[in-house]
């Protein structure tokens, strides 16, 4: 054993690896080739290999270890031998090489890893008899080792060796669609790293490859998504890069950090919707994993994982001693950004636990950039999915950053500042910051604010931070510059239109005076109108500074000038004047172009809202009164007016627009905010027949109007359908008496009519919540938060804490229906007699409407549990506190569906935390009688407090 070469450097510390039964497989090889010829050696290999799976295995382990530990001669002979005694197209070689090169090709000295290059240019020239997807996954873990940062002379050379390689098997190389894209994304990101003078060369040809592999394999290279055109951008002056982004991402003039604002004159410039698709298509995350080595990988994740939040100091110095000790390291830290926001998503229960969270992790690396210019590069990756934001696009993606701002107040006020200057700066300039720039220029910054607008509107809507903490945070936050507040004020105007209204901005003003008499006629959305396609009007005084030609080789994101508080900032190409910072000061309009931007794309957003509903908005325009919001208590269940029961279908009439009409009722009354008109006019088109039973489905015109019914509905609803606030849809503790009631929505008022008296209108409903459904997917787990809260008496937080003296007020309020009073009825009686056992019956009949939605569709019964996982599923992508809060009563409901039930439970197990699973557990073991009861009897006392306090 001794005589046989190291595969890879240890220490006498070291636990012995597998790497030593490998060594021992190929002793055993050495063992029964000694003193045989070459033909004979290779028999008797042949023979061993070729007794059994196992034999095969082992034989090819020690076949590796010796291809790789030997001299060239003795390599290329072994080589020989497997080709001659392979049985599976060199898979289990192949993953044996990916295997030890992901665990040890650090540890391997320098002659492994010459001999490791020269097995992979071998494999790749006999690829026709290999299995292509074991090869493409050794090539990409060999790809992983090509560092980020890293000029030492061990990662140049092997830089060199892989180019090497790949422009000598270039036909192999371009038929493997799995390969380019992380070729292509692997040398885009190590170009910036060899600007030395002998690295020049090497620099020219990854450029050249990076630029050839693009322009001929586009349609692989653009899986990538938009970090290609992230790292296209940093390496684009460079001209092979620099061509790629004209002739075939169509980049417009003005848009390239080098640019001087001037119209291209390049007649093969490809089309725009190239760089915009890109920009809008999220980058796969294998992508972040890549630029990584494995053990930077793994200290990263175990970090993330196991430290706990105070302790980490130790860890991240060690990291850095180890991984950014160099000044070149300053170019990792964009990718350790994406990688921590793109990759690395973790678990429910490890954000509620105390480990240190991907925020903090953030904060650590933005202090460590060293120049202006590595600092907005760090920036810009972290905010690089919030200025391209889409409805595909993961809501975790942009959690650190949004958390590494509020978390940074009030301490590091400065760096919260400073962040979001960069942010709402970089939005207008990164595509070229003036209107010279050009039609494409200006869409470009046209989809960055729409995908900021959605981004602030995901980060609200999904919880990251909820509206009302959004406001108190950010917005009334005075350690937050005036400037700052006011452009958040702007992206996220559709949940705080009161703040627009006050906007200090002179223009601000003027869009809530203008858009004062549409506000109630259209719901408000959560994108920008179409006509932010166009480039807001420039300011009169624009001056565009002509940058010097020594400074036009630098990237776009490199400034001379620093923000408000110090740190380093984006160099926006318009001056922006940053004077005007104190609080309630106005900013003229002339003197900043980013609010000029903005507030003109608001403008125009605010005034077309209008548009989405033209019959609405006709009919107040012609003259009609608008209603003023109702301001009187909002119930649960309107009381619908008095009619016969089971009566017949109401013929349709001949003139469907009568339906219109109706609707414009219902739309009016959503605008105006009144329960009552709504319930009144909802309930004419209910009686009307138009979704009636009686009425044919395949009708054609009865068809198309229960579709535009239904759409305008759903768009009228937008904001209720948007706020997924579990204070909303199920009731909390909070929303007892003596606290703040949250506003019933409109959704469970025409739920409500699930329980009307006239069959009719109940067979009417569910067909009205089915074209509903198949619009918007939430209808289906917000009608169950609906039968939920019907279910446990939260109906009584709807009513004012003076009316209330006794649980039995309830039963004689006149506002509920006989059905409901009679459940009521039966609900006290069972708390008078303090029932602790669940009530079967009660639990399965609180889903009596769900189970009819469900049954319209699908007859078969045994169809409900399924149509419920799948509703309850959606529920916790939209809100996990939503979900938790339905859990128990989801749980009784599928105790008699175990496949259904198990699935449930492995959801619930994802979505919760250990905490939170015993407290569910408590609430379904104990009974939903019980928790009736104490929300009822509650009733009686002055809050919770004196309930819990009271004896019994």
């Amino acid at each position: 054993m001794s005589a046989i070469p190291k595969l890879v450097v240890t220490r006498s510390i070291d636990r012995p690896d597998y790497e030593l039964a490998f060594a021992e497989e190929y002793q055993t090889i050495l063992n029964i080739t000694t003193g045989k010829s070459e033909h004979d050696g290779m028999q008797a290999v042949v023979a061993k290999a070729a007794y059994n799976s196992e034999a095969h295995d082992d034989t090819f382990n020690g076949l590796l270890y010796g291809i790789l530990v030997s001299p060239p001669n003795i390599s290329e002979l072994l080589f020989k031998v497997a080709r001659a005694a392979v049985k599976d197209r060199f898979s289990f070689l192949l993953s044996q090489l990916r295997r030890l090169v992901l665990d040890k090709w650090t540890k391997m000295t320098p002659e492994v890893h010459e001999r490791g290059i020269w097995l992979f240019a071998s494999m790749i020239r006999i690829s026709a008899v290999c299995d292509p997807d074991a090869l493409d996954a050794a090539v990409l873990a060999l790809l992983r080792h090509v560092a980020v940062g890293n000029v030492c002379q061990a990662n140049i050379w092997l830089a060199t060796a892989v180019l090497d390689m790949f422009l000598a098997q270039m036909p192999w190389l371009k038929s493997r669609e799995a390969v380019i894209p992380f070729v292509v994304y692997t040398y885009l990101s190590i170009i910036n790293d060899h600007t030395r003078a002998d690295l020049l060369s090497l620099r020219d040809r990854e450029a050249q490859l990076c630029a050839n592999l693009i322009r001929e394999n586009f349609d692989s290279v653009k899986t990538i998504g938009r970090d290609l055109v992230r790292l296209l951008h940093s390496t684009a002056t460079l001209p092979e890069i620099e061509s790629v982004f004209r002739s075939v991402l169509g980049a417009p003039a003005g848009s390239l950090p080098f640019d001087l604002d001037t119209p291209s004159t390049n007649s093969n410039a490809a089309p725009i919707s190239n760089l915009r698709m890109l920009l809008n298509t999220k980058t796969p995350r294998q992508f972040f994993e890549s630029r990584l080595t494995p053990e930077m990988d793994g200290w990263l994740i175990w970090m993330m994982n196991n430290v706990k939040m105070g302790n980490q100091n130790r860890y991240q110095r060690w990291f850095a001693s180890r991984f950014l000790a160099s000044p070149e390291s300053e170019n990792l830290l964009p990718e350790l950004v994406r990688f921590i926001c793109g990759f690395f998503h973790p678990s429910n229960s490890l954000i509620a636990s105390d480990v240190i969270p991907r925020w903090a992790v953030i904060g650590w690396l933005l202090y460590l950039p060293r120049s202006a210019h590595a600092a907005s590069n760090v920036r810009l990756a972290l905010f690089y999915d919030f200025l391209f934001f889409t409805s595909k696009d993961s809501i975790m993606n942009i959690e650190p950053a949004i958390l590494v701002i509020t978390k940074s107040l009030p301490k590091y006020a400065d760096m919260a500042n400073s962040l979001l200057e960069f942010l709402f700066s970089v939005s207008e300039t990164y595509f070229g910051g003036s209107p010279q720039s050009g039609a494409g220029s200006g869409l470009l910054r046209s989809d960055a604010r729409r995908g900021l607008q959605s981004a602030f509107a995901a980060v609200i809507s999904k919880g990251v931070c909820h509206q009302q903490l959004f406001r108190e945070t950010l917005l009334a936050n005075a350690l937050i510059d005036a400037r700052n507040r006011d452009l958040l004020v702007m992206v996220t105007s559709q949940f705080y239109p009161d703040l627009l209204a006050k906007s200090p901005l002179s223009s601000a003003r003027s869009i809530a005076s203008q858009s004062d008499q549409h506000i109630h006629s259209a719901p408000q959305t959560q994108t920008l109108s179409p006509e932010l396609a166009e480039d807001p009007p420039a300011p009169k005084s624009t001056i565009v500074t002509e940058p010097k030609a020594e400074e036009r080789g630098k990237s776009a994101l490199v400034g001379n000038t620093k923000s408000s508080k110090g740190a380093p900032s984006v160099k926006p190409a318009i001056p922006i004047n940053h004077s005007a910072t104190a609080a309630g000061s106005s900013v003229p309009e002339e003197e900043d172009d980013v609010l000029v931007n903005w507030t003109s794309a608001i403008k125009s957003t605010v005034l077309n809202s209008s548009a989405e509903l033209p019959d609405v908005a006709d009919s107040t325009s012609r003259g009609a009164k608008r209603k003023e919001p109702d301001t009187s208590p909002a119930v649960l269940v309107e009381p619908p007016q008095k009619r016969p029961k089971k009566n017949p279908p109401t013929p349709l009439p001949s003139d469907m627009s009568v339906f219109k009409s109706i609707t414009e009722e219902i739309l009016l009354a959503i605008t105006g905010s009144s329960p009552a008109q709504f319930s009144k006019a909802l309930l004419k088109l209910l009686s009307s027949g138009l979704f009636g039973s009686g009425v044919s489905d395949t009708h054609t015109s009865v068809m198309e109007v229960r579709a535009t019914t239904a759409k305008a509905l759903i768009e009228s609803l937008a904001e209720e359908l948007t706020n997924n606030d579990p204070k909303q849809w199920i009731f909390s503790p909070e929303g007892l008496p003596g606290n703040k009631t949250p506003k019933v929505p409109f959704l469970f008022q025409i739920f409500s009519f699930f329980y009307h008296e006239d069959d009719s209108v109940v067979i009417s409903t569910t067909r009205l919540v089915e074209a509903l459904r198949e619009i918007e997917v939430s209808i289906g787990w917000r009608l169950l938060c609906f039968c939920v809260q019907r279910a446990n008496l939260v109906t009584v937080t709807l009513y004012s804490k003076s009316k209330k003296k006794e649980a039995g007020d309830i039963v004689n309020n006149p506002a509920l229906m006989d059905k409901d009073r009679e459940w009521f009825n039966a609900q006290l009686q069972k708390l008078r007699r303090l029932d602790a056992q669940d009530d079967k019956t009660t639990s399965e009949s609180m889903f009596s409407p769900y189970e009819s939605l469900v049954d319209l569709v699908v007859p078969q019964h045994t169809e409900r549990p399924a149509a419920l996982i799948k509703d309850a599923r959606a529920c916790a992508e939209a809100s996990v506190p939503i979900f938790l809060e339905l859990a128990p009563s989801l749980l009784r409901f599928l105790s008699d569906w175990a496949a259904e039930e198990a699935e449930f439970v492995k959801l619930l197990c994802f979505c919760a935390t250990p905490a939170q699973l015993t407290s569910i557990c408590q609430r379904v073991s104990v009974g939903e009688v019980r928790r009736v009861q104490a929300l009822s009897l509650s009733l009686s006392f002055r809050d919770i407090d004196h309930f819990l306090k009271s004896p019994g």
